[in-house]
C-alpha cells in the first residue's frame, strides 16, 4: 500500500505510453495499491465541460457548435474542425493544456500520499513532464498494441496504425522518459506495476 506523507514533500510521477501500451491498465493497478492517479484525458474533458473560461475560449476559437445546448462537448464537430484545419489543434491545446497543468497542481496539493501519479499519452507534448519528478514510459510491441486496441475500441487495424503514426514514436518516448517498463503480452499486470514501483525505489523516489 501507499504510505501517507509525513512531510509536505510529494513526488509526482508521470506515466506515459502510446495507444494500446497498457499505461491506463497499469495505473488502475497502482490505484488498487492505494496510489492517487490523475488521468489527464478524463480531467481535460471535465475541464472543457465545466470550466467557463475554457469553454468561452474554445467557443471563440471553434464557434458555438463546439458545445451542445446542455454544454456537452461536441467531440465529432471539434474533431472535424481540427482535422480540416490542422493549425487549430495547436490553438486548442494552448487553451486546454495550461488549464490541465493548473488543475494537476491543485490536485496534488490535495493529496495525502507521498507518491502520486499523473497519466498522459501526451506528457511531453503538453509539457506536463516539467511538473514531474520522473517520467515512466510503458512500452509494448506494435502488434500487441494493435491487437489490444482493435479489441478494446472496435476499430480496424488500419485505424489503429494511423493513430500510432499520429503519436510520438515509442523510440522518442523512450529517449525522453527516465524509465521504460515493457508490458509484454502474457505478463500479469500486477507484475508490471511491481516492476514500476521497484524502478522508482532504485531511483530513491520513495
Amino acid at each position: 500500500m501507499a504510505h501517507t506523507a509525513t512531510s509536505d514533500i510529494r513526488r509526482l510521477i508521470g506515466i506515459t505510453g502510446g495507444i494500446g501500451s497498457g499505461k491506463t491498465t497499469v495505473c488502475r493497478e497502482l490505484e488498487k495499491h492505494g496510489y492517487p492517479i490523475y488521468y489527464c484525458d478524463e480531467r481535460a474533458k471535465s475541464i472543457m465541460r465545466n470550466n467557463s473560461q475554457v469553454q468561452k475560449a474554445i467557443i471563440e476559437l471553434l464557434g458555438s457548435d463546439a458545445y451542445s445546448i446542455d454544454k456537452q462537448i461536441n467531440k465529432r464537430y471539434i474533431a472535424q474542425r481540427v482535422f480540416t484545419e490542422r493549425s487549430l489543434i495547436h490553438q486548442l491545446n494552448a487553451i486546454v493544456h495550461p488549464a490541465v497543468k493548473h488543475d494537476i497542481i491543485q490536485w496534488l496539493d490535495e493529496q495525502c500520499e507521498r507518491v502520486c501519479f499523473v497519466e498522459s499519452a501526451i506528457i511531453f507534448e503538453s509539457e506536463i513532464n516539467k511538473l514531474c519528478d520522473c517520467v515512466i514510459n510503458i512500452s509494448a510491441d506494435t502488434d500487441e498494441r494493435i491487437r489490444r486496441t482493435t479489441s478494446r475500441d472496435n476499430v480496424t487495424q488500419q485505424q489503429v496504425i494511423e493513430r500510432i503514426e499520429a503519436q510520438m514514436s515509442d523510440e522518442e518516448r523512450q529517449k525522453r522518459a527516465d524509465i521504460t517498463i515493457f508490458n509484454h503480452n502474457g505478463q500479469q499486470i500486477d507484475n508490471v506495476a511491481q516492476q514500476l514501483l521497484a524502478a522508482l525505489r532504485e531511483k530513491k523516489l520513495f
